[in-house]
């Protein structure tokens, strides 16, 4: 069988980690949530790396976190929301995987956000959600093979939608 790579990206708070989590254990295949690969690396959770080493820095740990991948089975990929501004992570992912951009709207991901404890967001500094939404939107789309919109759906429907996508781009599915 082929091996299936999929990568999800998206804002913080779309639920790449969770709905990358149930993809693989419906096909039972491997799963790599970049941010807890960074965090294992850095001894140190992603926040607090932020907070003391700022952006520039992060993207390059977490640029190296993604090129060191390994896509020689199937597996299903979940990075950060700032993945997007490391293009050279991008491109190898690209190559390697199908990306699938899960796009939320302003509001509901102003919801999500606002039930979580970190607020450490690259790229965020003086900006307003909706502006940097607006400035991620544009990269996430560039790369994407695949656009799920998550509003309105629950886990269960964005599932099927995944796989309904994904049968329809790659006939081998």
């Amino acid at each position: 069988m082929k091996a299936i790579n999929v990568v999800l990206i998206g804002m913080p708070g779309v639920g790449k980690s969770f709905l990358g989590q149930r993809l693989a254990q419906r096909w039972t295949i491997p799963f790599i949530d970049l941010d807890q690969l960074f965090e294992q690396q850095e001894g140190t959770v992603v926040e607090e790396f932020i907070s003391l080493h700022g952006d520039d820095a992060f993207l390059k740990r977490e640029e190296e976190v993604a090129l060191s991948c390994s896509f020689s089975s199937s597996t299903i990929i979940a990075t950060g929301g700032s993945i997007i501004y490391c293009q050279r992570a991008m491109r190898y992912l690209r190559e390697h995987a199908t990306i699938i951009f899960l796009r939320a709207s302003l509001p509901l991901i102003e919801k999500r956000l606002s039930l979580r404890q970190e607020k450490n967001i690259v790229g965020l500094g003086g900006k307003t959600i909706a502006l940097l939404l607006e400035e991620r939107q544009k990269l996430y789309a560039q790369f994407a093979d695949l656009i799920i919109d998550v509003d309105h759906l629950s886990p269960e429907e964005i599932l099927l939608s995944l796989e309904n996508e994904l049968q329809s781009f790659d006939n081998t599915l």
